[in-house]
């Protein structure tokens, strides 16, 4: 038996061997000798043992020309370097872990996507990384992963279209000179015929290194078709550590003459040997100085436009501004310069709507700097909505101190407005201001008052709305209630669920609307103890109105599968028959046996739609 299986591990990756053979053949011998002497004359450094490379050119999608002439690089490359030995594979069963063991790392040539929809498969690939072997990926092997993030993430990127496509020239640097990687190539920057990719990058400046990017200061690589005013930053090669194993990636290989450039070649090796564990190389991220390609000229052109902007008129300098705010967003220096920029804007003769715009921007990026011109514009009927919108959004307490000092100087609309700022930003401090305005005549300011306090929901939030449950108006008095029940939901939210079920108590009493009463026993259930939930609601399908109870199987519905609801369970004959049959409903998904016991017992229930409802649990 053993035997057998070793027989069909080889068959397994020997068909398709054969099958990749064929797309070598494609390489006339005028192009092998080109990239034979193209390649270094001996490894970079001695291996540690023999190694193994699995080479792996699948394609779902699109399918480059240039696989045959990368598989016939590298397995040239191993030959003549004695770097390794290359297996060659297109089968997705080459990828199951017994398969795997006999590979120190995987290229990924030029493959298209690649789904991995078996989930034993995708483990397999990661454990065999993370547990310390090499994933390389040629150019495409960016191209996959769309239904998987986890694999996208650990390559640092996924393909997101290639403006620099394979008929153009273009400016490529070495942003890292000293990397042992970077080693075969002679200058800094150079010209190269390829078609470069651009990445939806995930996550890649903080967990990879890297080693050769665009040069997006080039006037040629910033014409192309596609090129977008935030494309500054575009990697072309990296690696990274992914758990003890490593990563290697080029998107270098879309053009066949690639494979005979020694440079690259040589670039190949090093990631190569890299990847199986033999050449040390440093991983450790580098940052992207954002701040050496913003044009802040630019930016100030575009503010000039934004300050006489009326609104149907063109938006081309919005999405630049946009485009420049996303881009500077790396860099907390650059952040800083372009809110100061923002703030002259609004201190300006600028158009209301060029200043909502910068409102807008600095709800994203305001500081401190920022608080105080926003909080003078609380105080203009013409610019106070704009202004709150960008103080709600900015963390500062100093954006509290402004609000409550405008509450105290303002009335009517703005002062509503303030209130209901301080309420989303649930301001502690405010309350003992606010809770006084629960009682004005102006019922427009109670009813933002009442329902700040339920944002707020400090514990003197809540005392101030139990005192005025009874003090205030009857039209008051349903915005207080609900404002206890947003109380309730957030101490239950902190699982204050005591403080919580004693608010819902409270709200469940007869007294109360129908809709308020539903809601709070949905809280006190949620709050309370398994057996406190059955006797809850047999008391509650026993006793209260028929509306009441109609909820109650909804209710049931969400409570959580750990939870015993036996004793609920055995008192459903004690129930009126349409309660039965919509709690029957509600617990179609329970799989707890005592449901079924009571299922057979219904089913000889004299109500048809009693018996019709428990014959389908059973």
């Amino acid at each position: 038996m053993k035997n057998f299986k070793k027989l069909l591990t080889l068959a397994i990756l020997v068909i398709p061997l054969l099958l990749v053979k064929d797309l070598v053949g494609q390489v006339t011998s005028a192009q092998e000798t080109k990239i034979l002497e193209a390649l270094p004359k001996e490894v970079i450094i001695k291996p540690k043992k023999n190694r193994r490379l699995l080479v792996f050119s699948r394609t779902e999608g699109y399918q480059h020309d240039a696989i045959p002439f990368a598989n016939k690089a590298i397995e040239l490359m191993g030959k003549k370097t004695g770097a390794f030995e290359t297996i060659f594979s297109e089968e997705m069963s080459v990828f199951e872990p017994e398969n795997l063991k006999r590979f120190d790392a995987i290229l990924l040539n030029n493959t298209t996507n690649l789904e991995f929809e078996d989930l034993n498969l995708r483990r397999s690939l990661l454990d065999f990384v993370k547990n310390g072997k090499g994933l390389m990926g040629i150019h495409a092997a960016t191209d996959n992963f769309y239904n998987w993030p986890e694999a996208a993430e650990m390559m640092g990127g996924q393909f997101d279209g290639h403006p620099w496509d394979g008929q153009g020239i273009w400016a490529v640097e070495i942003t890292d000179t000293n990397h042992i990687l970077n080693k075969g190539f002679v200058n800094k920057k150079f010209n190269i015929n390829d078609e470069i990719y651009h990445h939806k990058q995930l996550n890649l400046r903080e967990n990879s290194r890297v080693l050769i990017s665009l040069d997006m200061q080039d006037s040629v690589n910033l014409g192309a078709k596609g090129v977008h005013f935030s494309d500054k930053d575009i990697p072309i090669s990296w690696v990274r550590s992914f758990g003890k194993g490593r990563i290697f990636y080029c998107s270098f290989g879309h053009t066949p003459a690639i494979y005979w450039n020694s440079e690259i070649l040589a670039h190949y090796l090093a990631g190569i040997q890299f990847l199986l564990g033999d050449l040390t190389a440093e991983t450790t991220p580098l940052e992207f100085d954002i701040n050496s390609v913003l044009d802040y000229e630019l930016l100030k052109k575009n503010l000039t436009k934004i300050s006489r902007y009326e609104y149907f008129q063109s938006r081309e300098a919005h999405k630049e501004i946009r485009q420049f705010v996303s881009l500077a967003s790396q860099s907390h220096k650059a952040t800083l310069r372009i809110e100061k920029e923002l703030i002259k804007l609004l201190k300006s003769n600028a158009t209301l709507s060029g200043k909502q715009f910068v409102c807008h921007l600095l709800a994203d990026i305001g500081s401190n700097e920022s608080v105080n011109t926003l909080a003078a514009m609380l105080y203009d009927s013409s610019t106070v909505e704009m202004a709150r919108f960008a103080l709600e959004e900015i963390p500062n307490k100093s954006v509290d101190e402004a609000l409550r000092t405008a509450l105290m100087k303002s009335d009517g609309k703005i002062k509503i407005g303030i209130i209901n700022s301080l309420g989303k930003r649930r301001d502690y401090e405010s309350v003992s201001q606010i809770k006084k305005m629960i009682y004005l005549s102006d019922r427009e300011i109670a009813r933002a008052a009442i329902g700040a306090l339920g944002l707020i929901a400090s514990d003197q939030a809540i005392t101030t709305l139990e005192e005025g449950k009874n003090k205030v108006s009857q039209e008051l008095r349903q915005d207080l209630v609900s404002a206890l029940l947003d109380c309730a939901d957030d101490l239950l939210a902190q699982n204050k669920n005591e403080r919580a079920y004693v608010i819902y108590k409270e709200l469940f009493a007869a007294s109360e609307k129908n809709s308020i009463r539903y809601a709070a026993l949905r809280g006190m259930v949620h709050s309370s103890s398994a057996e406190e939930v059955n006797n809850l609601l047999i008391n509650v399908l026993r006793k209260d109105n028929s509306k009441i109870c109609s909820g109650v199987p909804m209710i049931v519905r969400d409570i959580p599968a750990d939870y015993d609801i036996s004793s609920l369970i055995a008192a459903l004959p004690s129930f009126n028959a349409s309660d039965q049959v919509r709690l029957l409903n509600a617990l179609s998904n329970r799989k707890d046996d005592y449901i079924l016991e009571m299922a057979i017992q219904l089913s000889k229930h004299e109500n048809i739609e009693v018996r019709s409802d428990a014959f389908i649990l059973i």
